[in-house]
Formats: structure tokens, C-alpha cells, sequence
């Protein structure tokens, strides 16, 4: 049953049992009779939700010299402990990301120690290809366009350090 009722008429705990409902035979009958009203401390005013389940949020951090991941290893011994069989928790937010990305920290390492060394062995080799070619100086694999030569037209030959006669 939802209640509807003004500002004035709902100001007080109090206040529902001047409220009328139908009985079943559509008579007005006051709220009071069908039960009554008390306030405890105990019951939250709303039950949050995760999943679809009831739950509890639980905040905490790591104590002074502890790191988080000693922080949740110490949770998560706890709840083992304290929580019924039937219960279970989940790591939301920061922590959940944290967890998440903990174990691909490694490889994400990993694969940047190997593009770095392919990268400079790329950068190193481009050095010492360019070091190496202008010791050699013209000599390389530079070919002549067809009849550029004194040799018979249409063949190209490769510039060598032993000259070949055509």
C-alpha cells in the first residue's frame, strides 16, 4: 500500500494515525486499527541494492604503513570469517579497478621492455647503416638508366668495385 498524504499530514509518526483507509466492505476506518506505528534505529530507512541482492556498503582504507593491497588481503580474511556461507562480497570502484588491473601490470611491462629494445635496435641500425654507407662512400647499389652508359643499349648494369666490361 502506498500513502499519499500533504506536508501537514505527515509531519509526525504521529501523524498516520489520523489517516482513513477502506475495509473491505468500503467503510472509512482509521490507520491505527490496522497496526501501529513505532521508530527503531536499527532498521535502515532504505535497503541499497547491488546486483539485484540486498547489500551493505563497507568503506574502508589501509592504516598507516599498510598498503591496499595488505588492506583488502585483510578484508577479505574477515569476511571469510564473519560472513555466513550464504553471504558474499564484492570489490566495487577504485578497489575493483585496482584488482582488475594489478595482474596485467606485468605484461604491460613486459611488452614496453620489448617495444623500447625493438625501437632503439631499429634507431641503432638505421646509425649504423648510415655510418656504414657514407664510409663506402658511392659505392652501392645504384644502377644506371638504359643507354646511360657506353654499353650496348637497353642493359643496365650495377655500379661495382670491379669494373665489368659490357
Amino acid at each position: 500500500m502506498t500513502l499519499q498524504a500533504d506536508k501537514d499530514a505527515r509531519a509526525a509518526a504521529s501523524d498516520l494515525s489520523r489517516l482513513y483507509v477502506r475495509n473491505a466492505t468500503g467503510g472509512m476506518v482509521p490507520l491505527s486499527t490496522l497496526g501501529t506505528c513505532s521508530s527503531r534505529s536499527s532498521v535502515p530507512e532504505t535497503v541499497p541494492h547491488y546486483n539485484n541482492y540486498a547489500s551493505r556498503s563497507i568503506n574502508g582504507g589501509a592504516a598507516p604503513g599498510y598498503s591496499s593491497g595488505q588492506a583488502v588481503a585483510a578484508m577479505e580474511r574477515a569476511a571469510a570469517a564473519a560472513l555466513p556461507r550464504d553471504f558474499a562480497f564484492e570489490w566495487t570502484g577504485i578497489t575493483f579497478q585496482e584488482l582488475k588491473a594489478g595482474s596485467i601490470a606485468t605484461i604491460v611491462f613486459a611488452l614496453a621492455i620489448v617495444f623500447v629494445f625493438l625501437i632503439s635496435g631499429g634507431a641503432i641500425r638505421e646509425l649504423v647503416d648510415a655510418l656504414h654507407g657514407s664510409a663506402r662512400g658511392a659505392a652501392g647499389a645504384v644502377r644506371r638508366a638504359p643507354g646511360a652508359s657506353g654499353c650496348a643499349a637497353g642493359r643496365s648494369t650495377s655500379i661495382r668495385r670491379s669494373a665489368s666490361s659490357c
